[in-house]
């Protein structure tokens, strides 16, 4: 089993292209990316707010719409032959790796804008 990032160019740009559309309609729906617009209230550092919006974001996702997440992240595997669904990584496992290439976070982010 390999991660998105782990890809050749070649199976990997027509995943990301596949993916681009899953990921569009996952922040259309869950307006998950609207969370970063909340600015501090007085008396809040950006700091503060910054991590006041993580949580949020993280609610949202994991509360509210889990199944889109699991199925969004589960996404970010391509399974070797003989390999099945399930054994693809968890929730923990998938955005733990996901958070390591912020290049694949801000191409879908953009990508997603573009949409």
């Amino acid at each position: 089993m390999k991660f998105i990032a782990e890809l050749k160019d070649e199976e990997l740009l027509p995943l990301l292209y596949d993916i681009v559309d899953d990921v569009t309609n996952f922040v259309k729906t869950t307006n998950v990316l609207e969370v970063r617009k909340n600015l501090p209230p007085e008396g809040v550092t950006k700091d503060e707010q910054g991590r006041k919006n993580i949580k949020e974001m993280l609610r949202i996702i994991c509360k509210e719409y889990p199944t889109e997440t699991a199925d969004i992240l589960r996404k970010l595997w391509v399974l070797d032959d003989g390999e099945k669904e399930e054994d693809k990584p968890n929730f923990i496992i998938s955005l733990s790796k996901l958070l390591k290439e912020n290049w694949l976070i801000d191409f879908f982010i953009s990508a997603a804008n573009l949409m």
